[in-house]
């Protein structure tokens, strides 16, 4: 079987089919690429968790005081990987459990509340630090209405 070609195309019929072959390999290997590069930028978001030092994670227990009510007693707290943490303070004199939860940012600030039984829920804001001796110290005020009151947690870890 024999092509006949028309005269005109025949000098650089073979380099214009192989030129357009070699153009479309090209345009395809850039759309992949293209395409590659558009997926990476729409991944979907890292997780941005604060993750809290690993000087403050972790389980504790000691004691709690409101230094303006003379009012101390037990307390026993976690502070997760990720910055939850939650906890009781019991009252010694009252016998009365208090819950905190909340969750702390990798700097130490805590925001979380508090609930006494029987009654609502009191917002709870404060900053959390470690000791020299490897506690931790935290200074809380708590908000119940309009009134507030200060919390002082000295711990040590579990």
């Amino acid at each position: 079987m024999s092509y006949h070609l028309h005269p005109k195309l025949k000098p650089f019929h073979y380099a214009q089919r192989r030129a357009s072959k070699m153009v479309f390999s090209i345009m395809r290997f850039s759309t992949v690429i293209g395409l590659v590069i558009v997926l990476v930028g729409c991944q979907a978001p890292v997780n941005r968790t604060a993750y809290v030092s690993k000087a403050l994670a972790g389980s504790y227990s000691g004691t709690f005081e409101l230094p303006h009510a003379a009012i101390q007693g037990m307390a026993t707290l976690t502070i997760f990987d990720q910055g939850q943490t939650s906890g009781v303070l019991t009252d010694s004199s009252a016998n009365v459990n208090e819950t905190i939860s909340g969750s702390m940012s990798g700097t130490g600030q805590f925001v979380g509340s508090s609930k006494y039984p029987g009654e609502g829920t009191n917002q709870l804001k404060g900053t959390f630090r470690v000791t020299d001796s490897g506690g931790v110290e935290a200074h809380l005020v708590e908000r119940r209405g309009k009134s507030s009151t200060s919390i002082v947690l000295k711990l040590h870890r579990d």
